[in-house]
Order: structure tokens, then C-alpha cells, then sequence
């Protein structure tokens, strides 16, 4: 089942994400992560009309981001290259 595979994923590797750095005092620089998703796969990931990503994985992602301090960036592919994606470090999660 593709849906237990990408929530145990982000929360095995959740803890482990990097906390933002401060550059000058001022504003946190926050680290930026890329995200694989299946742009297919409604309700979970799709693409809005104007070709951005939504569905309640990427509402998931964002609600990690915001909390562990990271920015998510996400890259749409087919679900069956996102694991090459990952272990080619076209991806991190």
C-alpha cells in the first residue's frame, strides 16, 4: 500500500531533520528539503489546475516543514521512479 509507506517515511525521518539556521541574527535560513510525490494519486497528490501541487500529502509535508523547521520543495514524478529518485538524490524524501 502506497499511503503507510509515505507516512512511515516521513516519520522515521522526521526527528532527524535539520533545525534552522540563523544567517544574520535576524531571519532563520531554513533548509530546504525536495519531496517526491505521485502528482496521480487524488486525494493524497494531484496537481491544481494552475499545476501546483496539493492533496492531503502535501498538506501533511507542510504541516512537518512548518514544525521541524525545513522547507519543502516538491518534485512530481511517477511513482514508479520515485524510489530511483531517492537513492539517485534527485529527492530526499
Amino acid at each position: 500500500m502506497r499511503i503507510p509507506t509515505c507516512v512511515l517515511l516521513l516519520l522515521a525521518i522526521s526527528p532527524t531533520l535539520a533545525v534552522a539556521d540563523i544567517a544574520d541574527g535576524s531571519k532563520p535560513v531554513l533548509p530546504v528539503w525536495r519531496v517526491g510525490l505521485d502528482g496521480d494519486f487524488y486525494p493524497l497528490s494531484y496537481r491544481t489546475s494552475q499545476g501546483e501541487p496539493a492533496g492531503l500529502a502535501v498538506d501533511l509535508i507542510k504541516a512537518i516543514a512548518a514544525r521541524e523547521g525545513f522547507e519543502p520543495t516538491f518534485k512530481i514524478e511517477p511513482w514508479y521512479s520515485l524510489r530511483q529518485a531517492l537513492e539517485q538524490g534527485r529527492i530526499d524524501m
